[in-house]
């Protein structure tokens, strides 16, 4: 929430996701080193910011952002698009924090688009995708000798992650390459599906379809949704007391939203008087 500050929103996080058996001390240590952790030092005592309040930068919002979720310091953390609305170095910053994180035992799983060649050469492992299709899977450093094999070469300086967007989308200057192998077989195949049959009978799709037979030997595997039942880490009492206290501290500070939400409910009350029709009892008019 804009109107709170770094620290508060992490409290908060900290206060709903993480069980009572948890002392307050405990969650306040737990803030205090995300907040180290995620070098929000400076800013920890400032507000995030809103369209009216003026808050920390974008990176430090992104930073607060993820730390919300690191509150209960999951194992996989998964992050849709962190660079988005970002500058190119506060990109870069954000994904150098999560790549220090991943080196200490957390696995994290991101979607990117298009990044610069310093945030592309930090990631292990790369999964390429195609309308859902998948056209690549495995290490990193081994996908532009992947395409080469296939026929689609990267040529010097050129950025991979720009490359294979390009090969993908069937207008870089690499697919000349193939031109004479698909007039040879005759085929009119789109490259989508000339890259995701290239891909199926890779050794890169059999090693991970192996594996997953493997991670899944002798589990009862179902493609049925499974009915779960939702729980909560703490109890409806104390959802309400932080939701509540929060709910005024936003009131409180941003009060030119809350006064123009309240005249707004207000106009929209005294314009929605209804009127039974004459036509039919069960329609009205507004």
């Amino acid at each position: 929430m804009g109107t709170l500050t770094v620290r508060e929103n992490f409290s908060f996080s900290a206060a709903l996701r993480l069980p009572t058996s948890v002392s307050q001390q405990e969650k306040d240590i737990r803030v205090e080193q995300l907040i180290q952790q995620l070098g929000l030092v400076k800013v920890a005592d400032s507000k995030v910011g809103t369209q009216l309040i003026r808050g920390v930068s974008g990176g430090e919002r992104k930073r607060t952002n993820i730390g919300m979720e690191l509150i209960i310091n999951p194992g996989v953390l998964f992050l849709d698009e962190p660079t988005t609305g970002l500058d190119a170095s506060t990109a870069n910053s954000v994904l150098l924090l999560l790549k220090r994180m991943s080196e200490h035992g957390r696995t994290i799983i991101l979607s990117i688009h298009q990044p610069r060649y310093s945030i592309y050469r930090l990631f292990d492992s790369l999964t390429l995708l195609v309308n859902g299709k998948q056209v690549f899977h495995g290490p990193a450093q081994n996908a532009l000798g992947y395409f080469a094999d296939i026929g689609y070469t990267c040529e010097p300086h050129n950025n991979p992650a720009d490359f294979f967007l390009d090969v993908i989308n069937g207008d870089s200057s690499a697919l000349k390459d193939n031109e004479e192998v698909d007039s040879g077989e005759g085929s009119s195949r789109k490259v989508e599906e000339k890259l995701v049959e290239e891909y199926r009978s890779s050794s890169y799709f059999k090693d991970t379809k192996a594996e997953l037979e493997r991670i899944t030997q002798g589990k009862e595997v179902s493609t049925a949704p499974v009915a779960r039942t939702i729980t909560y880490t703490t109890g409806f009492g104390t959802q309400f007391r932080w939701v509540l206290k929060r709910t005024f501290k936003n009131l409180l500070l941003n009060p030119q939203t809350s006064i123009a939400q309240g005249v707004a409910t207000l106009y929209l009350l005294a314009e929605l008087t209804i009127i039974p029709s004459r036509s039919s009892p069960l329609q009205f008019d507004y």
